[in-house]
């Protein structure tokens, strides 16, 4: 669509790289992923394909669409977002239980070296976005019919770039996140946050909604199974949740 640097848009380049994982260390992402990342953490949950493990399958959870009326929620009975898909693709698939997904972010958030290397971190969370690019990141925040699509919710008198794991924010606001705020989300509402969790109580889900916070100290992930992306039922909820997490920190700080 465009050279490297002159613009930015939601695309492939996720899939691409998972794939040149795969040449380069002749394993599959699943394969490579789990020695490299899961079970390096011991999230042992996390995988591509659910539906070849028990244990896993039987703790999906369902898919659902918001009704017509906006009020309630029903069962969504069309394709799954990785419908017919053979191979592990670095941009989506991935199932994991809230509370193994967490590990990860907790891992880059304390810095414990068993994923990166520091100075890979300080990279992973710097902002790599030239002028023109971070021009088409702010213009495409005017445009609501697909900004809407980046599940979460980003205050517009927030600055942000593109860190080298999700959105990253530029400068701190003045109600929860800090400077260099590293966030993401996913298709089916999810997003991330907090450290805190009941082992006994989750279930396995598509992430969605995520953040590491390395300023104030703080991470946490959100998942729901909910359709269409961006649900403002299910983001009234995401934001209602983020800063009440913030409250909390702040309180036992």
């Amino acid at each position: 669509m465009f050279e490297p640097g002159e613009s930015w848009t939601y695309g492939t380049g996720i899939d691409w790289a998972g794939k040149l994982v795969e040449r380069l260390t002749k394993q599959t992402l699943e394969q490579y992923m789990k020695a490299n990342i899961w079970d390096v953490v011991g999230a042992e949950s996390i995988t591509f394909w659910p539906e070849k493990n028990a244990s896993i399958k039987e703790r999906l959870c369902a898919i659902t669409v918001r009704a017509a009326e906006g009020q309630s929620v029903v069962p969504y009975e069309g394709p799954s977002i990785s419908h017919g898909v053979t191979d592990c693709m670095g941009g989506q698939g991935g199932h994991a239980s809230m509370p193994d997904y967490l590990r990860i972010l907790h891992s880059l958030l304390k810095d414990d070296g068993k994923l990166m290397k520091p100075e890979t971190l300080e990279q992973f969370f710097s902002p790599q976005l030239s002028k023109d690019s971070r021009k088409a990141l702010d213009e495409l925040r005017t445009r609501p019919a697909e900004w809407q699509m980046m599940v979460g919710h980003f205050p517009p008198h927030i600055g942000l770039d593109w860190g080298l794991g999700g959105i990253l924010t530029t400068e701190p606001d003045e109600v929860w996140r800090g400077k260099g705020t590293l966030l993401w989300s996913g298709v089916y509402n999810l997003t991330w946050v907090s450290a805190w969790f009941r082992e006994e109580t989750f279930q396995v889900a598509n992430v969605a909604f995520q953040f590491v916070d390395r300023a104030t100290g703080l991470c946490g992930c959100f998942g729901t199974q909910v359709l269409p992306p961006g649900d403002m039922a299910v983001e009234e909820v995401i934001v209602a949740w983020e800063k009440a997490m913030y409250e909390m920190a702040t309180a036992k700080s």
